[in-house]
C-alpha cells in the first residue's frame, strides 16, 4: 500500500509540472482537466499520507518495543501502538475507498 502512496505522489508531482509548464497556457481545455486530475489525486494522496502516517508510527512503536530495555519507554510505545492500531482499519478503509475510479459522468450537470 505504501508503493502506491509513492505512486499517488508522482503523478501529482507530474500534474504540477505540466501544469506550470508555459506552453500549457495556451491549451485552457487541458489546463482544466489537469485541474480536476489534480484536484483528484490530491484527495486520494491526502488519505494516503495519512495511512503512511499511521502505518510508520505502528513500525516505530513496534521497534521501540522490541529493542528498549526501559519499561517506562516500552509502556509508552505499547499504548501508541494500541491508539494507532485502533486507527489503521479505518485509515486504510477511507484509502481503499478513494483509491476507487470515479464515475466520470459525477462531474457534468444532470437533469431532474
Amino acid at each position: 500500500m505504501l508503493d502506491i502512496v509513492d505512486k499517488i505522489e508522482k503523478r501529482l508531482q507530474a500534474i504540477d509540472n505540466q501544469m506550470a509548464d508555459p506552453e500549457m497556457a495556451g491549451d485552457q481545455k487541458k489546463l482544466i482537466e489537469l485541474n480536476r486530475e489534480r484536484r483528484t489525486v490530491a484527495k486520494i494522496l491526502e488519505a494516503g499520507e495519512e495511512y503512511r502516517r499511521v502505518k510508520l508510527a505502528i513500525d516505530e512503536a513496534q521497534e521501540i518495543i522490541a529493542l528498549n530495555e526501559d519499561a517506562e519507554l516500552v509502556e509508552m510505545a505499547k499504548e501508541e501502538l494500541a491508539e494507532y492500531e485502533a486507527q489503521i482499519e479505518d485509515v486504510e478503509k477511507r484509502f481503499k475507498l478513494e483509491l476507487i475510479p470515479k464515475d466520470p459522468t459525477d462531474d457534468k450537470p444532470a437533469i431532474v
